[in-house]
């Protein structure tokens, strides 16, 4: 799977940088250059580079191993984007895979209207023969230095235009259209309601993400995170989605947040529909459909919400999160592709038992 790169990916990268290092310029640097490199240095550029966009970084995995990485950015010039980074495991060389990570930065800088992009490398690189093989052309010749001493460097130019009919098999156009074009019709299709037993890896997935998102934002941010949903009721068919509630505090800087979360890979959407500050993130979803585990992180203000009553209620009484999992099936059978509809049709069940769970509980949730 190719995809973008979060923060977390950071450290494999930078390992995969130096190990690609030992070996890609063998005979053209000094030898004593690649011994000199360490990590460290790379993950804080990376990281910085992933959170403030500075470049698109894609991944290629490999039962969840990361094998490859490419990196770019946008220019000014009559090459107006550039190739920066561009490395593959030697063991996972000549698998297409190098081919598979260039098409995609390609598809990624001609879909933002970019024309030509242009790769630099020293000359007489082994690795030379694979960019003239996918379409790159002798356009440019710099000097390149390299811990301080100067070498010589070509620039390969490439046609985005031509490289459009060419990187990639056609897909459906269904699964090519960005997730925030599609209309209920195209998002029921590509992610249906699927249903599981209770499975109690959930917990543990829930715990990872909170981690994730307290590593992510400073604590005067955060004032509460909380496991809600069906996947946080032990016993209950669920959509195996962990929905996260993220109170936050009223001065939170809504920029800094949502740059943050995009950081570790969640994809960010305004609510207006819902309380504020109006906002959720989402993992595991792509225009191929599910990727991953799917999580949500519903954001709002401190406050004393139903979906913490209605967890608990069901929590308490088995026999209603029975009853829940069984209009749950039902519904699933006329909805599968209609995820509003779905939820829409679960209201009543849940306004009732919310109801009755404040009466029991109280306020226990007023902060």
């Amino acid at each position: 799977m190719i995809r973008s790169a979060t923060i977390q990916d950071a450290p494999p990268i930078a390992d995969i940088i130096v190990a690609s290092w030992q070996n890609a310029f063998s005979g053209i640097i000094d030898p004593e250059y690649p011994k000199t490199l360490k990590p460290e240095p790379f993950i804080r550029l990376l990281k910085e580079n992933i959170e403030w966009g500075k470049e698109t970084l894609f991944v290629k995995t490999v039962e969840d191993r990361i094998v490859g990485f490419i990196s770019g950015k946008e220019r000014d010039g009559y090459y107006d984007c550039e190739t920066i980074g561009f490395y593959v495991l030697q063991e996972y060389r000549k698998q297409l895979i190098g081919s598979a990570l260039f098409h995609r930065m390609a598809r990624h800088f001609w879909e933002g209207n970019r024309k030509r992009m242009i790769l630099w490398t020293l000359l007489g690189a082994e690795n030379n023969r694979f960019y003239t093989g996918i379409g790159g052309k002798d356009a440019l010749r710099k000097t390149l230095t390299i811990g301080g001493k100067d070498y010589p460097g070509i620039g390969y130019g490439f046609d985005l235009a031509a490289l459009s009919n060419t990187s990639e098999p056609q897909r459906d156009p269904l699964r090519r259209k960005p997730l925030e074009e599609m209309d209920r019709r195209e998002l029921g299709k590509l992610f249906p309601i699927i249903l599981r037993e209770h499975c109690p890896e959930w917990l543990r997935l829930y715990e990872a993400e909170k981690t994730q998102i307290e590593e992510a934002l400073d604590g005067k941010t955060i004032v509460r995170i909380s496991h809600i949903g069906s996947t946080a009721v032990p016993g209950l068919v669920a959509k195996p989605t962990i929905d996260i509630l993220l109170e936050v505090s009223p001065a939170v800087d809504t920029r800094t947040l949502i740059r943050r979360m995009k950081a570790y890979g969640f994809r960010y959407g305004a609510q207006p529909e819902n309380p504020p500050p109006h906002m959720l993130f989402k993992k595991g979803y792509s225009e191929e459909g599910f990727v991953g585990q799917a999580v949500h992180v519903h954001v709002r203000y401190p406050g004393d919400w139903d979906e913490l009553y209605f967890r608990d209620y069901l929590t308490r009484y088995p026999s209603v999160a029975d009853a829940y999992s069984e209009l749950k099936r039902v519904l699933k059978e006329q909805f599968e592709f209609d995820r509003e509809a779905y939820t829409s049709a679960k209201g009543e069940f849940i306004k009732t038992n919310t109801r009755l769970a404040r009466e029991e509980f109280g306020e226990r949730y007023l902060p």
